[in-house]
């Protein structure tokens, strides 16, 4: 309460909302969504030619990211989670989003 996590996470959120938004922009084919509130977080994405989910291209982004430092949970079910502390800063929040931008690019094609 002293932190005042809740509404901290909300603004955060909405700017973590907003910044993902953007990366899907960049590979519009392959996401079909960006869901979330506050500072939780999914990107689901599908094949272009058949809209199903991308499994292993979701756990690649993740693997990726992961190995440059940034926590990500593997779902093997097409989707990925961006979950950071609720402590988190601002600046270190949006330098996780420039890694999660750079491995979309890497694994789907820039």
């Amino acid at each position: 309460e002293r932190e005042r996590l809740v509404e901290r996470s909300a603004a955060l959120g909405v700017e973590l909302g907003e910044a993902l938004e953007r990366l899907a922009a960049r590979h519009r084919p392959h996401v079909r969504m960006v869901n979330g509130r506050g500072l939780f977080y999914s990107v689901h994405l599908k094949d272009p030619s058949t809209g199903e989910p991308l499994g292993e291209i979701g756990d690649k982004i993740v693997m990726t990211c992961l190995r440059q430092g940034v926590l990500m949970f593997l779902t093997g079910r097409g989707f990925f989670k961006v979950v950071p502390p609720l402590t988190i800063d601002r600046e270190a929040l949006f330098e996780a989003v420039d890694v999660i931008g750079g491995a979309m690019d890497q694994v789907l094609g820039a």
